[in-house]
């Protein structure tokens, strides 16, 4: 599966043998800048501009978990997130020039 997001807020998760969309996932704008899957392919990590984290079923398209970061607004948006375990996210972001590290967990 490969999760392609536009800036309206739309995901679209398309097989890549044909191209075909098999699912819609509809966000906030600015909400796919970065995507990432669980490594058992379950679920689908979404991160935006503004530094929320929002948790994606892929077998129901249903939204599980919304996750902002801890200390606030984040003006840089999210830089980066990776699954450490099935279940469990963390993230990364720079707010002037501190770096601040977050863990999803569901």
């Amino acid at each position: 599966m490969l999760a392609v997001a536009s800036g309206n807020g739309t995901i679209r998760l398309v097989d890549p043998k044909t191209g075909n969309v098999r699912r819609q996932l509809f966000t906030r704008p600015d909400q796919g800048v970065q995507l990432v899957f669980s490594p058992d392919g379950q679920t689908l990590a979404t991160a935006g501009g503004d530094g929320v984290i929002q948790l994606w079923n892929l077998k129901d398209g249903t939204r599980h978990g919304t996750f902002p970061c801890p200390v606030g607004p984040l003006f840089t948006g999210v830089r980066g997130i990776v699954f450490t375990a099935p279940d469990h996210l963390a993230a990364w972001s720079v707010i002037g020039v501190t770096a601040v590290v977050w863990d999803v967990t569901e």
